[in-house]
């Protein structure tokens, strides 16, 4: 019983991340204290902290970028060694938005739109046939890598005036509700793996249906402003820098899912199938993928500086 009602407790506590740092920091143990963003970052983050060294690391949820850094300049950093606190924020539209934030030490901002981004990759995909699809064959692992990266780059051009669209909502800080809309309203595999464009239900246009599931409405001079960023994005040369990461790592699981399908289907009465233990999705892919990854190189970087 007195356990059940620690849960209750725990459940109805108001106490604060910031507070709950200040009473688990001790500036005479090994610890390090990690603040980031959503549910899915610790599964990208924290393989990335020495497993062997005896520090001990606790987790803080901020909930959302804004809240990583409201914390961040909460903390009196003259009684607090920064290098023992770090936090963690994905860049997102930022810099297309030109929103300045905070530089400091011991704040990592992913170079991609988020930390999905960095998890579509050649080393991951390879990473999913082998391990995971038990695929051997260096042939055909790479020719269907070229045909991934080929189709991915095709996507990412086609996604533009939908990014530029949502890039303008937020400069006009509209209260999107993506979590409505699917990009697979929009895009599907067909049976030789290419990216196409579905033709919406009811003739219903892209911007009609952008509008019904995100419960937004338009004025008559937003065509300006959402061409003013369709524009700026077309300059940018990587992709990683303005697709969504949710979008991204929702083409790679719906890449892999469709490639088994297709193997599947093309094997002869009585072959072995390939079966996936767990079905990949783009809800799941960072908490089963993240600890695949090898350290990124602009995160290294920041670990090593903390370090000293």
């Amino acid at each position: 019983m007195e356990f059940l009602k620690y849960l209750k407790s725990a459940a109805k506590s108001n106490t604060s991340v910031r507070t709950k740092f200040l009473q688990q920091y001790n500036k005479n143990d090994k610890s390090i204290h990690i603040f980031y963003e959503g549910n899915d970052d610790p599964s990208f983050y924290t393989n990335y902290f020495e497993q062997k060294s005896k520090l001990k690391v606790y987790h803080y949820q901020a909930e959302n970028k804004a809240g990583v850094y409201e914390i961040h300049s909460k903390i009196n950093w003259n009684i607090y060694k920064r290098n023992r606190a770090l936090f963690f924020a994905d860049k997102d539209f930022s810099d297309i938005l030109k929103e300045i934030y905070p530089t400091e030490s011991n704040i990592f901002v992913t170079k991609h739109y988020s930390i999905e981004n960095y998890l579509v990759c050649k080393a991951i995909f390879t990473r999913i046939l082998r391990d995971i699809l038990h695929i051997d064959d260096d042939k055909f692992i790479n020719k269907c890598y070229r045909n991934f990266d080929k189709n991915l780059k095709i996507f990412s051009y086609k996604i533009q005036p939908l990014i530029a669209w949502i890039v303008y909502h937020r400069s006009i800080k509209s209260k999107l509700q993506l979590n409505n809309f699917k990009i697979s309203d929009l895009f599907y595999f067909d049976n030789n793996l290419n990216i196409n464009k579905h033709k919406l239900c009811n003739g219903l246009k892209i911007q009609n249906h952008l509008l019904t599931k995100t419960k937004l409405t338009h004025t008559p001079n937003c065509w300006k402003g959402i061409l003013h960023y369709y524009k700026q994005i077309r300059k940018i040369h990587s992709h990683k820098v303005y697709v969504r990461g949710k979008y991204e790592i929702w083409f790679l699981a719906t890449y892999i899912n469709k490639l088994v399908t297709i193997i599947n289907n093309s094997k002869n009465a009585g072959e072995p199938k390939i079966k996936m233990q767990f079905n990949l999705t783009a809800d799941n892919a960072v908490e089963l993928l993240g600890p695949r990854l090898k350290k990124p190189n602009d995160l290294s970087v920041f670990l090593e500086t903390n370090k000293k």
